[in-house]
């Protein structure tokens, strides 16, 4: 699998995971330091990033992350990635923005170090 394919994997995982609130696993997408940068605040470790994407949605959310016009530049063992979504539920846009996200390769799997989230 090709880098880019790979770094593919990994926000597809992000975003199905957020959907399905598997926080546990949503956690292993992120590298131990990671940092999430959004309108709440900066988040700083696998901890917090995820407590602080559980307490950007409530408990009755079942709504869906669309992600596309996906740019990726890899540069040897690091790599960015540039992304615009949609959150989407019941039939009604609650977001749109971009995703501007670092990534690092650890062994053989690609993690989020840092995902900042812009809305429009």
């Amino acid at each position: 699998m090709s880098s880019e394919d790979a770094i593919r994997r990994t926000l597809v995982r992000y975003s199905r995971l957020f959907d399905m609130k598997q926080w546990d696993e949503l956690a292993s997408v992120f590298t131990e330091d990671a940092a999430i940068v959004s309108r709440r605040g900066t988040f700083t470790g696998r901890a917090e990033v995820i407590r602080d994407l559980k307490n950007a949605m409530t408990a009755e959310y079942h709504g869906i992350l669309f992600v596309s016009n996906l740019l990726i530049t890899v540069d040897e063992d690091s790599a960015t990635a540039v992304s615009d979504f949609l959150e989407i539920e019941d039939r009604s846009i609650l977001a749109v923005g971009t995703y501007l996200d670092t990534l690092v390769k650890v062994g053989d799997q690609w993690l989020l170090s840092r995902k900042e989230i812009r809305l429009k």
